[in-house]
């Protein structure tokens, strides 16, 4: 469920890095039945900094191909144009284009999206949360996949609940500059999803739950759960250090995520390039 996790972080980090000056902490934990296969779910905490149009974000558990492990971060530069990835522990950093990962993996599995629906079921008075008056609101979205496996197209029906606590009370000037880098690492097919639910939440979201069930032509469905919330949330400057590679990093090659290579399909910990 690692990926469930890293997109409902991203979601709000975008929103996040469009407030200059500002250090918080999010929880994110994410579960699933995997369709009866028991597939387990997973926490990660993620450490924010942001100042202007740069982010850094520190991740603490769930290290995967592409997220580094404890201690390792990600580095967004100029309203999200720019992404990298830093392992302190080998002292390596590498470039990545989170809008062509997205577009290759959905060519590889000739993923198409149609028939998407999106309503507002929910929007009231959710309270306060960190001391901010929030909205909550319920979206119920729908939608067909299309993918092929092994050579035969299959449809799978999707439907999506995002329950949100979202704030009106911090404000960000660069928002849609943020949003469009946001969209656009969807890749084309899942930016259909998000263009259809823009517009349903003002703000910037505190609190994010999205639950999302899946059903297959064979009529097996598999339901999966994220959560994410900010625990923490300081207005501070931030020195320009933090967002900048350290001095003498050596750059490597992205992991393939997509390649055959042993159980995750990754390259060796040896693909240091000069």
């Amino acid at each position: 469920m690692k990926k469930n996790i890293v997109a409902v972080a991203c979601m709000a980090m975008a929103v996040l890095a469009a407030y200059g000056g500002v250090s918080y902490t999010m929880q994110v934990s994410s579960e699933g039945d995997g369709g009866g296969g028991g597939r387990p779910g997973g926490k990660m905490m993620i450490k924010g900094m942001m100042e202007g149009e740069d982010i850094r974000l520190e991740f603490h558990g769930q290290p995967s191909p592409v997220m580094p492990g404890h201690g390792g971060y990600m580095l967004i530069k100029e309203a999200g144009t720019r992404t990298y990835m830093v392992n302190p522990e080998s002292k390596t950093y590498f470039a990545m284009n989170s809008m062509d990962m997205a577009n290759a993996a959905g060519a590889m599995m000739g993923m198409k999206v149609s028939d998407v629906s999106v309503k507002k079921v929910l929007d009231e008075d959710g309270g306060k949360i960190l001391g901010y008056p929030v909205r909550h609101i319920k979206i119920h979205t729908s939608y067909t996949m299309e993918m092929t496996v092994m050579g035969n197209k299959m449809n799978t029906s999707v439907v999506q609940e995002d329950e949100i606590w979202a704030t009106t009370g911090i404000q960000f000037p660069n928002i849609e500059r943020w949003m469009k880098s946001l969209t656009g690492s969807f890749g084309a097919e899942l930016k259909k999803i998000a263009e259809a639910q823009k517009g349903y939440i003002k703000g910037f979201p505190l609190k994010m739950v999205v639950t999302s069930t899946s059903k297959n032509p064979m009529g097996q469905t598999q339901t999966s759960k994220s959560v994410m919330e900010v625990t923490e949330f300081v207005e501070k400057n931030i020195s320009a250090d933090m967002f900048a590679i350290p001095a003498g990093y050596k750059e490597q090659t992205m992991p393939n995520i997509f390649g055959p290579r042993t159980g995750a399909g990754l390259p060796d910990d040896n693909g240091v390039t000069d």
